[in-house]
């Protein structure tokens, strides 16, 4: 009787301290940075309103997510306004892809409820060779 009592309230606590420990040590997060957005990322400019930028990486490839708090479409006309036309504009799930600079630069717009999320993926040059 006393070993069913000492189990049933050794399991819970076993529970406690293993969520207590994992909370104490928060995931790493080697190639993750949140700080205050830049005015570009990569020569690719982010919109003025941009909060909450996580870079995920200094060289090449590289990609900058963030929130802006304005609606889809706003954000796709700012990239346009900024940047011009894009060789590829694509709308799949609701999310925008709007790509630049022959794929160099790739810009992911999704509806965010209270404004939209924004993804900037770089990746080096394409070179392709001239064969005349």
């Amino acid at each position: 009787m006393l070993l069913q009592r000492t189990a049933r309230l050794a399991l819970p606590l076993m529970g406690i301290l293993w969520v207590s420990g994992a909370l104490a040590e928060p995931a790493s997060t080697t190639d993750m940075q949140t700080s205050a957005c830049p005015t570009a990322f990569h020569d690719v400019p982010l919109h003025p309103d941009a909060r909450w930028c996580q870079s995920f990486d200094d060289s090449l490839p590289a990609s900058l997510s963030h929130f802006v708090p304005q609606q889809q479409q706003q954000v796709i006309a700012f990239y346009q306004q900024s940047l011009g036309d894009a060789e590829r504009q694509q709308t799949v799930h609701g999310r925008t892809l709007l790509q630049y600079s022959g794929g160099q630069f790739t810009i992911v717009v999704s509806d965010d409820g209270q404004g939209a999320q924004v993804d900037i993926l770089v990746r080096e040059q394409v070179i392709t060779p001239d064969i005349s």
